[in-house]
């Protein structure tokens, strides 16, 4: 997990009993970089020991999610709960592979 939240993630991802399904959280206060910086991404794939290219970033953020982890070289996908404005996605073609409305989507 990557989040631009500060060290309260923890507790709370405890208390919703989440935390057990990440083995680990990179957040943005620790790492002193928030997303799209390419250096919190960098963490992120240290921490699990592998490159880029073994990654999928999902997001829900244009910028930060997509865009970050794009330009991180990490295989981005927008996760889009509701309709971006169409300003957003101007001069983007973005695949099937690239978009999904519910994590149940995903076929990796």
């Amino acid at each position: 997990m990557i989040s631009n939240f500060d060290s309260r993630l923890e507790p709370v991802l405890i208390d919703l009993e989440l935390k057990q399904y990440f083995s680990s959280i990179t957040i943005s206060t620790h790492v002193g970089a928030a997303k799209p910086d390419g250096a919190i991404f960098e963490k992120a794939l240290a921490n699990y020991e592998i490159s880029p290219c073994q990654a999928l970033h999902i997001g829900d953020q244009w910028v930060d999610d997509f865009q970050g982890a794009q330009l991180a070289g990490i295989h981005g996908v927008l996760l889009l709960r509701s309709s971006l404005p169409e300003y957003f996605l101007e001069g983007h073609q973005l695949s099937e592979e690239q978009v999904i409305h519910r994590l149940d989507q995903l076929s990796w």
